[in-house]
């Protein structure tokens, strides 16, 4: 479910019955909490703190082999990023591209840092300040998965390592965070 421009969510639970409600947003920690509805209406607020100091793996943010240029579904995802900064002009974000381990350690290495560069210049051509943001390239150096050097894996294996992640540093330090509703 998404929640509407206030912020909220309607929806139907039966007297007496338990579910679990899980809230995420990007840039915030995930909540998981559970709920037993003991009367027929039922309100519930969830406050969600800012992830600092923590990496959010930002979805669908891929590129195809060989490639830096931002895939146009992948856009999507780096507009949340731009809302999430525009409402939180005191934070700042570190974006650290991946590659996958086909391709010599060196080259990897250049083609994470062309990935991190072309999703920080998107950004930065949404009206983010350039001083809000960097981007830092690791190339195969952090997998997700068993596809190392010589392992054979399917392509979607491959994918999953060709990613964004965003870090937002400040952890320790008392920073005022806005949190719009509905986004």
């Amino acid at each position: 479910l998404f929640t509407d421009d206030d912020g909220e969510i309607v929806y139907d639970i039966n007297k007496g019955e338990r579910t679990k409600m899980k809230v995420e947003a990007l840039g915030y920690l995930p909540i998981t909490k559970d709920l037993i509805v003991g009367q027929v209406d039922m309100t519930d607020s969830i406050k969600m703190k800012v992830a600092l100091g923590h990496s959010i793996v930002l979805k669908n943010i891929y590129y195809d082999f060989d490639k830096s240029e931002i895939l146009e579904e992948s856009a999507v995802e780096l507009d949340k990023l731009v809302n999430f900064l525009k409402d939180n002009p005191s934070l700042t974000v570190e974006l650290s591209s991946h590659t996958d381990s086909r391709g010599s350690d060196d080259y990897n290495l250049k083609l994470s840092q062309a990935r991190a560069k072309s999703a920080v210049d998107y950004v930065i051509s949404k009206g983010i300040d350039s001083s809000r943001i960097k981007g830092i390239g690791y190339g195969e150096t952090k997998l997700l998965n068993r596809c190392f050097n010589g392992e054979e894996c399917s392509e979607e294996q491959h994918r999953e390592n060709r990613r964004t992640e965003i870090f937002i540093p400040n952890a320790g330090h008392g920073i005022h965070v806005k949190q719009t509703k509905g986004k």
